[in-house]
């Protein structure tokens, strides 16, 4: 089986819960925040925080080792390009700010080949020029990895009229 990746851009309490949702199932996962300082912080979140790993250990839903495992598999980062670089996907999980948003799409379309760009913000759709790999996961934590998720694209901006 080939290896999964994932970059989640964000990591608040939803990025770092889609983090952990994705490494727990095997991804490699890198999440992209903005200055060490926040890095720091989701890490932390991701360990520690609430729903944390920690609190998957101290429930009995992992174990140590588990919990190591998992930590491992996720990376964090202040650079777009390096986060982006070979991974088979990237979910959008910043502030919920339209223009933020829109800022952080136009990065990714400057960085990223063709990824699937997902958004956990349905209604984001119409706010920017170009979104023909940008699609809306309606159950963020776990439509990637359930059957039957819902995954809109967004309409074609290439000029060939493709889908």
């Amino acid at each position: 089986m080939t290896q999964q990746s994932a970059t989640v851009v964000g990591g608040g309490i939803m990025g770092t819960g889609i983090a952990q949702v994705l490494a727990r199932n095997g991804y490699d996962v890198s999440v992209r925040e903005l200055n060490d300082e926040l890095v720091g912080e989701a890490r932390e979140r991701l360990i520690s925080g609430n729903y944390g790993l920690d609190d998957a250990v101290e429930g009995g839903y992992l174990s140590e080792d588990e919990r190591d495992e998992v930590v491992d598999r996720v990376t964090f980062t202040t650079d777009l390009a390096d986060a982006t670089n070979g991974t088979d996907f990237v979910i959008e999980a910043v502030t919920e700010d339209l223009a933020v948003k829109g800022q952080v799409f136009r990065n990714l379309n400057d960085v990223t080949d063709d990824q699937p760009l997902y958004s956990n913000t349905s209604g984001y759709f119409g706010s920017l020029d170009c979104e023909r790999r940008l699609r809306s996961l309606e159950s963020c934590r776990h439509s990637l990895l359930q059957p039957g998720s819902s995954h809109v694209h967004g309409r074609d901006c290439t000029g060939t009229g493709d889908e």
